[in-house]
């Protein structure tokens, strides 16, 4: 049957992605993919919560290394000397530091960390050298234990001109010069605390490590698992409603793009459910951590830093504005890719045939060429936007060194900040970059879904009626009354047909090509309905019987018998579990298709190749008529059915028919007329209508169209009607 264009239901509504462009949300879409995640909101919520996790342990790893910077590895005290000052100046220097700074012995001397110094005052105090350009160690004795605390009195007054005395009992300071000239031993009694502080960060350091790993693989192997249930429940509603659909559909819509849709939309929105609505939690939670983060840590390089974002953003919006073209471009001559090699494949013996292979390379190479043309461009633009991304990261990175580097000189600002804003500042891009390449997986995730829910929101546009009976007792008695049928509208292929084929009698019909002979077949299994007048099976319209119940009473057995890739005895029951083997070989014994199935390596398990290629034309036509029997139809359609088959194997078939057609109601469209003489009724079809009816004999001697074209057949001679008669075929 050829495509009947527009026909179908929806036959010119195909998905065009250009109708698309620019929707990145549509909260019709998400609302009805959400739908598929439901079943498994419990893992949703598991994995949002190893997302969070996981994100809150990288945003702390930097901090701790701020930690182990500022407290543990680079002294952090220094000394403010206010004993050289004016009375008005250190009241107001005593004043401001008295709970931020450590007095010592001598009254005018302060112990203060560089992070609690304002910038200003550290200007002023350097300007008149009353803050102290080396660093101190700051020691206390509950640092120590009493053993190790006894060691350190010793040291100190061994080395009594090294240590400051602080004002609280047991405390004092030390420089970094002092340590310096101290023995290792020494230096590492002396920084015990420090020591210990920094095991405690560092174990704390891998027990996140270890726990970010085991987030990481959890939340990593429960995204694929998630994505790849919802898309196996995607997939599998797909190809269940496809096989729904009407025949009409698969004529107006190329089966390339019909495959396109199962696989490569299915795929992109995996991406989908694994990269954006799971993954997207995790990359908004992480920038809301690092700028809450950032901004604790110190506001101002904070600003610094989130003043790059107006280049992120101006260089995102490019990025969509661009990347939105070239990838429509990209997805519409995919599909055609698809089209055209689904098309090749299937017609290749035509190809070879005609040894048409350089062509038909020529053809395609022209389209994979724009493939390639239009992917380049795709390429292209994301090779500029990342490059844009990494200077912009680049420069807050120079900007923080700047900046951040001299409040670091100037004891403004601890190192360990430094360090951590420049970590965070390489993670700070990081979920920017990745939430923005996030969008073009958005904009095609909508697009696939849109082509998805488009085909599962065609409607079967036969459905079954409300008020349908149920099939007893099928006798087998079809008539069509009245019936007129159009593919296109006022374009009639049956006009006003009515014709009856008794309980277990046989119908031929005969014709010539487009004479409507093939429709009436379509009409009777319901592939298509007609647009007036009604089929009745006994005496029932078939509208009344759910489409199901009236199929499994008919057998079809085409001229183009297909056959599915497995064994013998799978194609013979198509995996209807309720016909046994030995039913299936009973079926094949009768109908004369045993005797090579028996030859067949493997015999009813050996494999069939894909559309039975290995197998003759006469083989693939016996296992019809063997898949006919074992499903036992009351009603028996053959559309030319024996149309190209060798002499000796028209023997087999035609004693495989008779078998077949006993006790049945058959319907036979046949080319060879010598096949159907012993139909109970021939009816001959021209444009549509009924111009002649009758047995064989009978239309033989009426010398109609019948007798015409059975003498086209026997060259002239007609048996019975007078030897070396002849008749005009003009006439």
């Amino acid at each position: 049957m050829p495509p009947h264009g527009g026909g179908g239901h929806g036959g010119g509504s195909d998905f065009h992605e250009e109708d698309y462009l620019g929707k990145v949300y549509d909260s019709r879409l998400i609302s009805r993919l959400l739908k598929y995640a439901k079943p498994y909101i419990v893992y949703i919520i598991i994995t949002v919560i190893f997302l969070i996790l996981l994100s809150l342990s990288r945003i702390y790893k930097p901090y701790l290394i701020k930690e182990a910077i500022d407290k543990d590895i680079v002294l952090p005290y220094l000394m403010m000397d206010l004993t050289g000052m004016d009375k008005e100046n250190k009241n107001y220097y005593m004043e401001k530091y008295k709970n931020k700074a450590i007095r010592s012995e001598n009254p005018g001397k302060l112990l203060i960390e560089s992070s609690r110094l304002d910038l200003k005052d550290s200007s002023e105090l350097r300007k008149t050298n009353s803050l102290s350009k080396e660093r101190y160690l700051y020691i206390r004795k509950d640092y120590f234990s009493e053993e190790k605390w006894i060691k350190v009195e010793k040291l100190i007054a061994e080395k009594a001109n090294s240590f400051i005395p602080m004002s609280e009992e047991g405390s004092y300071a030390i420089t970094q010069e002092n340590l310096s000239r101290m023995s290792s031993s020494d230096n590492f009694m002396l920084k015990a605390y420090e020591w210990n502080d920094l095991k405690r960060i560092t174990v704390i350091y891998f027990i996140i490590l270890a726990i970010g790993f085991l987030l990481e693989f959890s939340q990593f192997y429960l995204i694929t698992w998630l994505g790849q249930k919802v898309m196996h429940d995607i997939r599998g509603d797909l190809f269940k409603h496809l096989t729904k659909l009407t025949i009409n559909y698969f004529d107006s819509h190329p089966i390339g793009r019909l495959v396109t849709r199962v696989t490569n939309d299915v795929g992109t929105l995996h991406e989908m459910f694994t990269s954006v609505l799971i993954n997207i939690t995790s990359d908004v939670f992480l920038l809301i951590g690092i700028i809450v983060t950032i901004f604790i840590l110190d506001w101002k390089l904070a600003l610094l830093l989130m003043g790059i974002m107006p280049v992120i953003i101006f260089a995102t919006i490019m990025f969509r504005i661009k990347f939105r073209t070239a990838y429509r471009q990209v997805r519409r001559i995919l599909a055609r890719i698809n089209a055209t090699l689904s098309e090749h494949f299937s017609g290749i013996r035509v190809i070879k045939v005609f040894a048409r292979e350089r062509e038909n390379f020529r053809k395609f190479d022209e389209v994979n060429q724009s493939y390639y043309k239009v992917s380049m461009k795709e390429l292209f633009v994301n090779a500029i936007f990342s490059p844009v991304i990494v200077v912009a990261n680049n420069l807050g990175l120079a900007l923080i060194i700047w900046y951040g580097g001299g409040q670091v000189i100037q004891d403004a600002m601890p190192l360990g900040i430094l360090v951590a804003f420049l970590t965070y500042s390489h993670m700070f891009f990081q979920p920017i970059n990745a939430i923005a390449e996030k969008y073009n997986i958005m904009q095609s995730a909508m697009a696939a879904s849109e082509r998805i829910f488009q085909i599962m929101d065609e409607k079967d546009e036969f459905t079954d009626e409300k008020d349908c009976v149920e099939i007893k007792d099928c006798k087998g008695s079809v008539e069509f009354k009245n019936v007129s049928f159009a593919y296109k509208k006022d374009e009639w292929v049956l006009r006003n047909l009515s014709f009856k084929v008794e309980a277990g009698k046989t119908l031929a019909i005969v014709g010539a090509t487009g004479a409507g002979k093939t429709t009436i077949i379509s009409l009777l299994v319901r592939f298509y309905e007609p647009q007036e007048g009604e089929i009745l099976l006994d005496g029932i319209d078939i509208r009344k019987f759910k489409k199901k119940d009236l199929r499994r009473h008919l057998s079809l057995v085409l001229q183009d018998v297909f056959l599915f890739t497995g064994n013998i005895a799978d194609n013979i029951r198509l995996n209807n579990k309720e016909i046994t083997d030995e039913q299936v070989k009973a079926a094949a014994l009768y109908v004369n298709a045993d005797h090579f199935i028996q030859k067949i390596d493997g015999g009813y398990e050996g494999n069939v190749a894909e559309r039975g290629s290995t197998l003759s034309m006469g083989q693939r036509q016996l296992l019809a008529f063997a898949r006919a029997l074992a499903f036992n139809p009351r009603i028996l359609i053959l559309d030319e059915a024996t149309s190209s088959i060798d002499t000796e194997t028209e023997q087999l078939i035609q004693d495989a028919l008779l078998k077949l057609m006993e006790g049945r109601t058959s319907l036979v469209i046949a080319h060879r007329l010598s096949t159907i003489q012993h139909a109970n009724n021939i009816i001959v079809m021209h444009k549509g209508e009924i111009v002649e009816e009758g047995t064989h004999q009978e239309l033989l001697a009426s010398r109609g169209i019948y007798f015409r074209l059975y003498q086209l057949q026997y060259k002239g001679q007609v048996p019975g009607l007078g030897k070396g008669e002849k008749y005009d075929l003009i006439s």
